[in-house]
This record gives C-alpha cells, sequence and structure tokens, in this order.
C-alpha cells in the first residue's frame, strides 16, 4: 500500500518496460520517474517525428535495451526530444545500423533541442555496422547523438551535459564499412 501511484498528473511512476510503453501523456510535459531496472528489447522511446518534452528521473536505476528491429532513422533510447532534463540513469545499449544511411545514433537521446542530462551513464554492449556498407551520412554520438536548432518549429536552445560519462564493451571497429 506504500507503492505510489501510476500517475498522479504530474509523475509518472515507471515499474516494468510495459509502463514505460504504454505511456501516452510524454506530450504533455510529465516527469517520468523509474522505479526499477528495466530491460526492453528492440525498442526506441520517442522515435516519432515530432519531438516532445518531457523530465526522466532515472532515480538511479539501469535501462538495458537493442534496437536491433528499430527501422527509425532515429536511434537511442530516446529518439528524439525537446525541452528535456534527464538524470540520474544509466543506459546499456546494443546498437544495429540498418541500411539507412541518414540515421541519427546514440545511447540515451539520439536527436535533441534544448535540455538538460545530468548524472547519467551510457554503456555501449554492442554495435552492429554489417548492415550498413556506407557511413556516409550517418550522425553517431555518445549520450547524444545530434543537437540540433531546429525541430519541426524555428526554436533555438542548448543543451546541457553535466557529470554523465560513456563507456563502451566492445571495440568500436569501422573495417566493415565504407564511406563513399
Amino acid at each position: 500500500d506504500n507503492e505510489p501511484a501510476l500517475s498522479d498528473n504530474k509523475t509518472i511512476w515507471i515499474r516494468n518496460g510495459k509502463d514505460l510503453q504504454e505511456i501516452d501523456e510524454w506530450k504533455n510535459g510529465n516527469t517520468i520517474k523509474l522505479m526499477a531496472d528495466l530491460n526492453l528489447p528492440n525498442y526506441t522511446i520517442l522515435a516519432e517525428s515530432n519531438p516532445v518534452s518531457f523530465k526522466f528521473d532515472g532515480n538511479n536505476h539501469t535501462i538495458t535495451y537493442n534496437n536491433a528491429s528499430d527501422s527509425s532513422d532515429k536511434k537511442g533510447l530516446i529518439g528524439r526530444a525537446k525541452d528535456i532534463e534527464i538524470k540520474d540513469l544509466t543506459v546499456h545499449s546494443s546498437i544495429k545500423f540498418t541500411a539507412n544511411s541518414e540515421q541519427i545514433v546514440s545511447c540515451l537521446v539520439a536527436q535533441v533541442q534544448k535540455g538538460k542530462i545530468e548524472n547519467c551513464k551510457c554503456i555501449i554492449d554492442g554495435l552492429d555496422f554489417s548492415a550498413i556498407g556506407n557511413i556516409y551520412g550517418l550522425t553517431f554520438g555518445g549520450i547524444v547523438g545530434e543537437v540540433t536548432n531546429y525541430i519541426k518549429e524555428n526554436y533555438s536552445g542548448d543543451v546541457i551535459i553535466n557529470n554523465c560519462e560513456i563507456s563502451s564493451t566492445v571495440p568500436l571497429d569501422f573495417s566493415t564499412t565504407q564511406n563513399n
């Protein structure tokens, strides 16, 4: 009985992967608070074309995911966002690049416009370049893939990344790719 409700209209508590995948309140600028470690196979949050604003409190938990079957051109735990705040989160990711060479990829947020990311850690557990062949047009980042000043409307803003780290358990090997 001491557990918080799923939502109090300002904070949405996430206890499992299903809770996270079923959130429909992203666009309201709510705070998402992680209550447990999650494993999200084949999933990117918010890969849609319109970026949204929200706060994500990792609450010192870990999300493990891979995007092997994600066909989006914005790949990361979070595809596109604006005016975000993300804190206290560890992410383990395995990333597979697809034949679409116009991709923006990162461990945490693929593309962001304005926001603050702090006390986060990204650990890349796997990189698969075998399907792309050509890396022309590929943007690859650690915490953030691309900071943009234009998403949908003409608006600019800073992205502040503070006290974050990135590491990899696999070597980066581009020997199977070509840049034409």
